[in-house]
């Protein structure tokens, strides 16, 4: 088999089961999306969610939708079933210090409220530069709180587990992160694609999208390990193992466009290196696989090379406008969201 390692942290098993899942001595029951803003993060769903573990943050969304409303949890074989919100991963569950949060999947604490101050890129990941950070403030660098000093600017995938895609206007549980802006806020990951250019996320809905270094935006610091590589392991078998998430992926898409219905279709009745149990990734799960340090495409192309430069769609709907979904452009790596479901064809590679 082949290996690559390209990040570092622990390793989870992989499963889905029906309802409740035991590991160890937890107990992980569906999950909320709940505390966001507008959206179906109060909402409450009718069924029960399809429980799988990986080392992934869930996205928080707990309602279905067809193409245009929301629907009623459609059954295994209907129109529509196999979405976001049918299967879950772990909840957003953070403690709570008074000025920091913590969670435990992926173990980072973050600064549980931001100063509400925009800065360029170079003050936020304190690089210098004569004209727009002249005195090298390192807004993260500087930062003490909880008596630590260790405080980083997040990676783009660190700032991606903590966006909350069951709501929006901010995309986050604000019992945690309260006042955060609906705006952009910086990764320290730059980007490939535009020289001077870096990754940030737009908190009102959890757009992913590049920004120039001289543009301000706001700042939500880290710490703990860096996290967000990929470790794949070619499984000789048609598909791929990342053991940073312990997501096993479809190694070839089959190169066929599909409207969203099409492809939740798809993959709930894709078989496969002997397992049936293919769904189609929520965004999460599928901008876990993207490589910002390469373009066209921006993946690992040795243990996923048919990959296309082109968007493919992840299970999960834009809350709000229910006629969107969200994808990922692997062209570049950015996340967004296409209208028309019913209309627009996207790429799909299935995940278990």
């Amino acid at each position: 088999m082949k290996k690559a390692r390209n990040g570092f942290t622990k390793t989870l098993p992989y499963l889905c089961l029906a309802g409740v899942i035991a590991l160890g001595l937890m107990t992980i029951v569906g999950t909320g999306g709940g505390g966001g803003g507008s959206g179906d993060g109060g909402g409450t769903s009718n069924s029960t969610p399809v429980t799988c573990v990986s080392n992934l943050l869930d996205t928080g969304q707990i309602n279905c939708y067809n193409n245009s409303e929301e629907i009623t949890w459609p059954l295994s074989g209907e129109a529509f079933y196999g979405q976001d919100a049918q299967y879950s991963t772990n909840p957003m569950i953070f403690s709570d210090s008074g000025t920091t949060v913590t969670e435990n999947v992926i173990g980072l604490t973050w600064q549980k409220e931001d100063d509400g101050i925009q800065y360029n890129w170079y003050e936020a990941s304190g690089t210098y530069d004569a004209t727009y950070n002249p005195g090298s403030t390192d807004v993260c660098g500087s930062l003490n709180l909880d008596g630590y000093s260790d405080w980083r600017l997040p990676t783009a995938k660190e700032l991606m587990s903590i966006v909350n895609y069951g709501a929006g206007g901010p995309a986050i549980d604000i019992t945690y992160f309260p006042n955060t802006s609906s705006d952009h806020y910086w990764s320290s990951t730059p980007s490939v694609v535009i020289f001077d250019y870096a990754w940030s996320v737009y908190f009102a809905s959890g757009w992913l999208f590049s920004d120039p270094f001289s543009d301000g935006a706001c700042v939500r610091c880290v710490r703990g390990s860096s996290w967000g590589g990929n470790d794949f392991v070619d499984n000789g078998d048609g598909t791929v193992t990342d053991n940073i998430t312990g997501l096993i992926w479809q190694q070839a898409d089959d190169g066929v466009a599909r409207r969203w219905e099409d492809a939740l279709s798809y993959c709930e009745n894709l078989t496969l290196a002997g397992s049936s149990d293919w769904r189609l990734p929520d965004i999460k799960e599928l901008e876990s696989i993207v490589d910002y340090t390469t373009q066209s495409p921006a993946i690992d192309t040795t243990y996923l090379p048919t990959t296309q430069s082109l968007d493919y769609w992840s299970s999960t709907t834009r809350v709000g406008s229910f006629d969107y979904a969200w994808s990922v452009n692997f062209a570049y790596g950015w996340t967004g969201y296409q209208g028309d479901k019913a209309g627009t064809f996207l790429h799909v590679r299935c995940v278990r």
